[in-house]
Formats: structure tokens, C-alpha cells, sequence
């Protein structure tokens, strides 16, 4: 994978100055819808048109980082779309693991990200797993910027994921079901709890395709753009958290914020019984991922992992 070295303008650094005297989003959500589209409008490979995304994708995240975006949500593939054709989906896997790979081989490129992977991970391809279990236990503890890859990913199996997990707590006697609020709810969540998505956008088309349907679904600002996501620019993304902004402004003080102010957040059981609920599921997730990273090969010049909470 290219690394993509962005260069900021004066122009552009002036008008981002400027942005961020104002509100900026913590965190941001994206669709990466068109890739399709745009490859068969310059009669490429649809192949080529993903390429060109990831590509996109890659600098969002510098722009993200410059304007002190803390967190990025990437739908990168939906569990739909293993109905696409297999020759699309096999070309979708070798891009991911390329770039992904790449990260791993040179770690020191992308000091300070940390990547998560959230979605159904009984979907995701075993030659793939290495790879995704490695990059997240290597970047696990860094702060700079958390970037959240959606893959095998739908809402609806998300929030079903959490009711599982709760169902299994409750027959284990580990939680009280009177005691069952929104907060325990979120941490049911299968790998990763995400954060309430403060700016939500998609490019391409105006529809939500049932992404983050939990996290998006309080103080969410919505904002779906016409051009296809290898043709989103720095500008464009300049130019929506402006948007952002503007409709930030007109909702009323007492709802402004991640809307954690206005729900049921506050644990009424046993305090020692959640806590070691959630590090059960945290160790579990932890401990899969470290059984999943150690297949990959020793001579591949990866760091290796040294026990539950190494990987420095």
C-alpha cells in the first residue's frame, strides 16, 4: 500500500484554523458508498474503483487527525455484500489484507492510530483473521486517533450480538435482568463498544444501509453527499464538518453532546457483578484474538504479542 503523505495548503490550513474554533465532531461516521459506480463511469475494473476507496479512506484519516477528530467509523463491508459477486469479494479481501498488512510491516508510519474491528467475526475469512487480530492488539493502547473498521458488519446483527451476550450473562448469573439498562446494553456489544456518532456521512446515496443503528440513533447529525466516496476530497470533508456546525447550532443546549446526558446510563445492580461481566467479555475477545494472531507467520518480521496485554 501507498503511503499517502497529505499536504495542507495554506488556503486549507486557514479555513481549518478557522473550523475549529468551532465545535468538531469526536466522532465520525462513514459510508464509503460508489466505488462501484465510479469505477464503471471511467470504465474500470470494479476492482479498481475499491482500490481507489481504500485509497480515499487512507488520506480521511489524516484529514480526521488534523482537524482532532478522536474517532472514525469506516463501513468497509457489510455482511451483505458476501452476495456480491466472488470475484468482487475475493478482490475486496486481498485489498484489505494488503493494506492492512502493509500497517503491520511498517507500524512506525502510522504511530499513534489505534484500529478496532467491529462486526460478526464467525463471518470473517480465516486467512483474514491473522491479520485483523494482529493489527488490533499491536494498537490497542495507542491514543492518537481511534479508527473503527466495520467489516462483516450490520447493525440489526450487532444489537442482536448484544442481546445474546446478555441472555448468556443472565442464564450464568452474572447479571440481574431487572438491573438491564442502555449502558450494559452497549457493553454487550460483540468486540468493541463504539461511541455515539456525532456526524454521520455517506456519499453516493441517501440511505443508512443499517449501519451503527445503536450509535447513531440520538444526537446523530445526518449528511449524505452526491459524489461517489473515491471522489471525496479534503475540501468536501472541510466543507461538512462546517455543516456540522451550522446544525450543531440549532439544537437546544440541553441535548448538545454524545446525548449520554439524556439516557439511562447508570448501573443499578451489583457494581462487582458488571465489572466482571464486561472484563469476562473482555478477556474472552482478548484471548481470541491473540489465538487467532499467533497463525500468522513467524518469519513475516511482524512484532509478536507477548501475553493478554503486551504487544507494546
Amino acid at each position: 500500500m501507498t503511503n499517502f503523505k497529505f499536504r495542507e495548503t495554506a488556503l486549507q490550513k486557514s479555513f481549518r484554523n478557522i473550523i475549529q474554533r468551532g465545535e468538531v465532531p469526536r466522532h465520525v461516521a462513514f459510508v464509503l458508498d460508489g466505488n462501484r459506480r465510479y469505477a464503471r463511469e471511467r470504465n474500470l475494473k470494479t476492482i479498481g474503483g475499491h482500490r481507489k476507496g481504500s485509497d480515499t479512506f487512507e488520506q480521511t484519516i489524516q484529514w480526521a487527525m488534523l482537524l482532532g477528530i478522536q474517532e472514525v467509523t469506516a463501513y468497509v463491508f457489510s455482511i451483505n455484500n458476501f452476495n456480491r459477486t466472488p470475484e468482487e469479494v475475493n478482490g475486496i479481501m486481498e485489498i484489505l489484507k494488503e493494506k492492512l498488512g502493509n500497517i503491520l510491516q511498517h507500524p512506525e508510519e502510522f504511530n499513534g492510530r489505534c484500529y478496532r474491528f467491529i462486526g460478526n467475526r464467525s463471518l470473517v475469512p480465516e486467512d483474514l483473521k491473522p491479520v485483523l487480530s494482529r493489527l488490533t492488539l499491536l494498537t490497542r493502547k495507542n491514543t492518537a486517533i481511534i479508527i473503527n473498521i466495520a467489516f462483516a458488519y450490520t447493525g440489526r446483527d450487532e444489537i442482536a450480538s448484544g442481546v445474546n451476550t446478555l441472555l448468556n450473562g443472565i442464564s450464568h448469573n452474572e447479571l440481574d435482568v431487572n438491573c438491564i439498562n442502555e449502558f450494559i446494553f452497549e457493553q454487550a456489544f460483540h468486540n468493541f463498544p463504539v461511541s455515539s456518532v456525532d456526524l454521520f456521512i455517506r456519499t453516493g446515496e441517501c440511505r443508512l444501509s443499517d449501519f451503527l443503528t445503536w450509535e447513531t440513533s440520538d444526537q446523530t447529525i445526518l449528511c449524505f453527499r452526491d459524489e461517489y466516496w473515491p471522489e471525496f476530497s479534503y475540501w468536501k470533508f472541510l466543507s461538512t464538518i462546517f455543516l456540522f456546525q451550522a446544525n450543531k447550532y440549532f439544537i437546544p443546549e440541553q441535548t448538545v453532546g454524545n446525548g449520554n446526558k439524556l439516557r439511562n446510563t447508570t448501573w443499578k445492580g451489583n457494581t462487582q457483578n458488571l465489572n466482571k461481566f464486561v472484563q469476562k467479555k473482555i478477556d474472552n475477545e482478548l484471548r481470541m484474538m491473540e489465538k487467532h494472531a499467533a497463525l500468522m507467520d513467524k518469519d513475516v518480521g511482524v512484532p509478536e504479542c507477548d501475553g493478554m496485554f503486551g504487544c507494546d
